[in-house]
């Protein structure tokens, strides 16, 4: 026999043993209810053999006897974990698939949170940044905001502020992205309240002095500085004859300090955190009272000496009478 028939033998051999090979088992198919299950709900997970007329038996270990897994009320710490389905018998073997189940959750009102820049702001003059968080929450979420101007679809949101918004709210609504795909909705939602920064001004601060009368010999006198009209706090501070950092301030005055000021400045506390000046200022003079004492005589003096020359007088009538009448008798 030739080596050229010798060869095609072998190749027609090896191709029946080829054909006659049992096909390779499919993997198992797995279908489940949903990619990203809510947290609180179900998750429901079929698997089934695609290998034509198998009998293999289905079931998932440790969680089902059949070809079916459901796993209810799922809770956030579950979130990744991995369920195997096993298929075994007709003496092939044993297959498996695996499924990873995605819990989604958050946010909720409790986990967002709004946040401005700055802190306060003034009318028109500024424009106001609000940042809206979420924490807790998976797989990802969007960002809605209404009220007022502020209409962006991001965590951020700018705005120029009306003095009409004064106390005006704006709101941040953030919801679970599975919304998108299953309908089911899970959200958070918060509020941010609008305030200007205001105050003081030189009209609304005043300085008042304890005692109000000073003379050059009083032993300490105590100014406080009161404003009006302001938002959010506001800080003191004084200079000249006096130096503070409170409402109060008290010095002793000398003799050299007649007529000189103290000055007392009231800055809103947005300042810190913004740089934006807001402030008031008021000045006091130091006045002495006049200590000399008066030339005229005291009201008591004049009203004894009046007496006395009342007196005198009707003495020098009584004794001219007596007098006059002395002497008719000796006519």
């Amino acid at each position: 026999m030739s080596p050229f028939y010798c060869v095609l033998i072998f190749i027609l051999t090896l191709q029946e043993f080829s054909t006659n090979l049992p096909a390779a088992a499919a993997e198992p198919k797995t279908t489940c209810n949903k990619d990203y299950v809510p947290e609180g709900t179900s998750l429901n997970c079929t698997c089934t053999d695609s290998s034509s007329g198998s009998t293999a038996n289905v079931s998932w270990p440790g969680h089902s006897n059949t070809s079916v897994l459901i796993v209810d009320n799922v809770r956030r710490d579950d979130n990744g974990t991995v369920f195997t389905c096993l298929m075994e018998g007709q003496g092939a073997t044993d297959r498996t698939t695996n499924v990873t189940l995605l819990v989604a959750y958050g946010p909720t009102d409790n986990t967002v949170s709004i946040t401005s820049s700055p802190q306060y702001v003034t009318n028109e003059t500024t424009s106001v940044t609000l940042t809206c968080t979420a924490r807790d929450f998976y797989p990802s979420v969007t960002y809605s905001w209404s009220g007022l101007q502020c209409t962006s679809n991001g965590a951020n949101c700018t705005f120029l502020p009306r003095p009409e918004d004064e106390r005006k709210y704006v709101h941040c609504t953030v919801l679970n992205s599975i919304y998108q795909s299953s309908g089911h909705e899970i959200k958070g939602f918060a509020a941010y309240q609008l305030h200007f920064a205001y105050g003081p001004t030189d009209n609304t601060v005043s300085i008042t002095s304890s005692p109000s009368v000073v003379t050059s010999e009083t032993p300490s006198v105590t100014l406080t500085c009161t404003a009006r009209d302001f938002y959010p706090s506001v800080t003191y501070s004084w200079s000249g004859l006096c130096t503070s950092n409170t409402a109060i301030c008290t010095f002793t005055p000398r003799a050299e300090d007649e007529r000189k000021y103290v000055y007392c400045t009231v800055l809103n506390s947005i300042y810190q955190s913004s740089g934006h000046e807001i402030k008031g200022f008021a000045a006091y003079q130091l006045q002495f009272a006049s200590t000399t004492q008066s030339t005229n005589p005291p009201k008591n003096s004049l009203a004894g000496k009046a007496n006395i020359e009342g007196l005198f007088i009707l003495v020098c009538l009584f004794a001219t009478t007596a007098a006059v009448e002395q002497l008719n008798s000796h006519l």
